[in-house]
């Protein structure tokens, strides 16, 4: 078993506030979103002890009070009760084959009060402003010649707004690496940020952010920066067998927000649930728009992914390795060449070729294997090590700290800055409407 390393959010040294970094959704909580001390301390009891291997589960954890009401016409049999924890103790499971999930570590996330947690806020913020600009606005801009693709034109006003997200991301996150370059939970260039390497006289020294339209939104991995913002796999309709899967996808509708006043932000927090009483898990099908409830999906449209709401739409609705999954059907169908360590590459046979071992459903079957166990992997972090607080938590924070409820504010220490960016403004203009 590996070492946890979580975070230190859980011991922040104030008695006033504690756990005010940490996941706490659908435990109880008081009018400002903060959680009851001694019934989170339940709960990281409880999680710790699954870590542990003591047999457990969770029907002691308190729930939080289903409150504020649902609405009236609520889903039927969703409003006793709030939203179940999703899958916590796959993180304490065994495998027999490959590693268990307790043997593999991630490392710790940035602290609450960090600039760099609040940094990865303010990008959130910037791709919420964002979510309904077409994705061809992340792209350099298109010069027509002879032969060549159409170009589609984007509106100067949307090629600005990127910009200046840019320019403030290239800010706030340049600040953190270096205020917070100490700390076991930080930022790192080339795994959570963008990087480009400096040269001085011909030689390497060093790294350093890069942040521009090619790198906007994406994490720095090895060569992602290179191709559009979206893998041409989404746009390509994949062979399944004699069948086709068909790669367009019923939209959201643009414009729609969530959780922006204090009733429903707060009955999210106590029960996980939306005010027509759906989890995460049981929303976002077509249902949604029946018995008189707010409309999420436009009539009669599909199309392949063409914004951020889109890709939040597919994620929030994927069969868990789907997209890679897909990946892997179309290359195998295309024939795509074999790993060099593939001992049926090439022509090296002649009386005998792949299939159950080493082969397309083998291949097929390992790219499920894999998914499954990095699930139980990560799903391990988030409950039984680091229990990190979402990103409304901090929203909720923000909105306390800085606005306060009922005329009151609350001193929790978030960086002051976090509340004068370009994005944080446009977000509180943008939620009065």
């Amino acid at each position: 078993m590996t070492f946890p390393n979580p975070n230190h959010d859980e011991s922040l040294a104030t008695k006033d506030f504690p756990y005010i970094g940490n996941f706490h959704k659908t435990l109880p909580h008081n009018d400002y979103g903060e959680v009851v001390p001694q019934d989170y301390r339940i709960f990281k009891s409880t999680c710790l002890q699954a870590e542990e291997g003591v047999p457990i589960n969770f029907e002691l954890v308190p729930r939080g009070p289903l409150f504020p009401a649902f609405a009236a016409n609520a889903e039927a049999g969703t409003t006793t009760e709030g939203a179940q924890f999703t899958s916590p103790l796959s993180g304490a499971s065994i495998e027999e084959h490959g590693p268990d999930p307790s043997a593999l570590d991630m490392l710790p996330a940035p602290d609450i009060l960090s600039n760099s947690t609040a940094a990865e806020m303010t990008e959130l913020y910037w791709m919420a402003l964002l979510r309904d600009v077409p994705l061809l606005a992340f792209e350099p801009p298109c010069k027509p010649s002879k032969g060549s693709a159409q170009c589609f034109s984007v509106p100067k006003t949307e090629r600005d707004l990127i910009d200046v997200a840019i320019a403030e991301l290239k800010d706030v996150f340049g600040d953190a690496l270096k205020s917070d370059g100490g700390m076991d939970g930080r930022l790192r260039l080339g795994l959570d940020l963008p990087q480009e390497a400096v040269v001085k006289n011909g030689c390497p020294c060093g790294e350093r952010l890069d942040l521009d339209l090619s790198t906007l939104f994406r994490s720095g991995l090895h060569d992602e920066q290179f191709g559009p913002i979206l893998s041409q796999f989404f746009l390509r309709d994949i062979p399944y067998g004699v069948q086709t899967i068909d790669s367009r996808q019923v939209p959201y509708i643009m414009g729609k927000d969530f959780l922006t006043n204090h009733t429903d932000w707060l009955r999210a927090q106590n029960t996980g649930k939306d005010k027509f009483g759906r989890s995460y898990g049981i929303c976002n099908f077509y249902g949604d728009q029946l018995a008189g409830r707010e409309t999420y999906y436009p009539k009669k449209t599909v199309r392949h992914i063409s914004t951020m709401r889109d890709l939040a739409r597919f994620v929030n609705r994927d069969a868990l390795h789907q997209a890679y999954f897909n990946a892997a059907l179309f290359l195998d169908a295309f024939s795509a060449p074999l790993d060099s360590g593939n001992p049926y590459k090439g022509n090296r046979y002649v009386r005998e070729g792949a299939f159950a071992t080493l082969g397309g459903p083998d291949l097929l079957t390992l790219v499920s294997e894999v998914a499954s166990r990095a699930l139980k992997v990560v799903w391990r972090q988030k409950w039984l090590v680091h229990r990190r607080a979402r990103p409304e938590v901090y929203g909720g924070l923000a909105q306390m700290q800085f606005n306060g409820f009922k005329g009151k504010k609350r001193k929790y220490g978030l960086p002051a800055w976090v509340a004068t960016t370009e994005a944080a403004k446009r977000i509180l203009v943008h939620n009065k409407k």
